[in-house]
């Protein structure tokens, strides 16, 4: 029966080791996971189309918040891209509520 000796590493001990083995052809590839890459992994944001991506390939899902209609694009109503604020939404209320109002006033003959 041969002699066994017991050792007790600590976190940095352990750390230590793996630094001074890592690196190209050590065979330790601590900043891996199963030979990848976090960005190979971990969902990311496209910067240019503003889609998910998932190990680089583009899932087509804008994840972007949409940008705020301005009061005309409200008023407007011809943007379905952007959102309306509860102000803005007013806005486009009272204005159409305005447009109809003048056409039934020049309707029964009473412009204001």
């Amino acid at each position: 029966m041969g002699l066994t000796r017991k050792f007790k590493l600590n976190q940095a001990d352990v750390m230590e080791i793996v630094i001074a083995n890592d690196g190209e052809g050590s065979g330790v590839d601590a900043d891996l996971l199963d030979g990848k890459h976090a960005a190979d992994i971990l969902p990311g944001v496209d910067p240019v189309s503003g889609h998910l991506t998932v190990g680089g390939i583009d899932s087509g899902v804008n994840v972007r918040a949409p940008e705020k209609a301005t009061a005309s694009e409200a008023t407007a109503g011809t943007n379905d891209t952007k959102y309306m604020t509860p102000a803005t939404t007013a806005a486009a209320i009272n204005n159409a509520l305005g447009v109809v109002v003048t056409l039934l006033d020049e309707i029964n003959g009473e412009v204001i």
